[in-house]
């Protein structure tokens, strides 16, 4: 598979591209936010990992154009930044995941692993579903979710992760089960990812500003999805 490492610190690209060549990943660079863009059409990497603070071209408006061109491609953010409203920024944008810096490359492998295995374990999905509960509709071959027949607009993650607390209704999934089932970490890796998402999902799925109570949390547990009448209908998509 091939990445792609897009940070203006050399010495650290240079660390990461050593780290990431001994566990057989092909490896591109860049060096500042308009040479990533350019590489990443040329390149066509599995998964992109992208500095947030770039010379050229700010990594959010990299993250854009990346997912205005392409929806599949994987996006592991660097952040030098702690502020959570950036983690939510770049997460709404459609980022897989992040890593605050400092790290160690040991940690940032690991996470590059799991999203690599969740993008394989997707591609190799059986026939794609159509989950529906309420007015609430997830479909899965056009990747498009409606709440009150209204688009909802989901990070390819959000996405992910609404599919499964609807394939998973009325069962209370711990934070440790959501983390391996839509990110394919332990929860020593996956940190805040399960509530910052969570919370930004409740709000997308919301009417007038109030969030949608069908994600419950269970206190000291995790949460619980509770569909319309408690139940969730699971169609097979009928092909085009």
């Amino acid at each position: 598979m091939k990445l792609l490492v897009v940070d203006d610190d050399r010495d650290l690209v240079e660390l990461l591209e050593y780290a990431l060549r001994r566990e057989g990943y092909d490896v591109a660079r860049a060096y500042d936010g308009e040479s990533a863009v350019e590489s990443v059409t040329r390149e066509k990497p599995d998964l992109v990992i992208l500095d947030i603070n770039l010379p050229k071209l700010a990594g959010f408006v990299v993250l854009e154009r990346i997912r205005h061109n392409d929806e599949h491609v994987a996006v592991l953010l660097l952040s030098a930044r702690q502020d959570e409203s950036d983690i939510l920024r770049g997460l709404q944008l459609g980022a897989d995941d992040y890593i605050t810096k400092p790290f160690r490359p040991k940690e940032l492998v690991a996470r590059v692993k799991a999203i690599l295995r969740r993008s394989v374990r997707t591609r190799g999905r059986p026939a794609p579903a159509i989950y529906k509960t309420g007015d609430l509709i997830l479909d899965e071959a056009t990747h498009q979710v409606k709440a009150d027949g209204v688009p909802v607009h989901l990070s390819p993650t959000e996405f992910k992760l609404l599919r499964h607390f609807m394939a998973n209704p009325g069962r209370v999934l711990t934070q440790e089960e959501i983390l391996e089932g839509v990110w394919g970490y332990d929860a020593d890796v996956g940190g805040d990812l399960v509530k910052l998402n969570v919370s930004r999902l409740r709000r997308k799925l919301g009417a007038d500003g109030k969030p949608r109570d069908v994600i419950q949390t269970v206190p000291g547990v995790g949460y619980l999805f509770r569909g319309a009448d408690g139940g969730v209908i699971r169609e097979e998509a009928r092909p085009r």
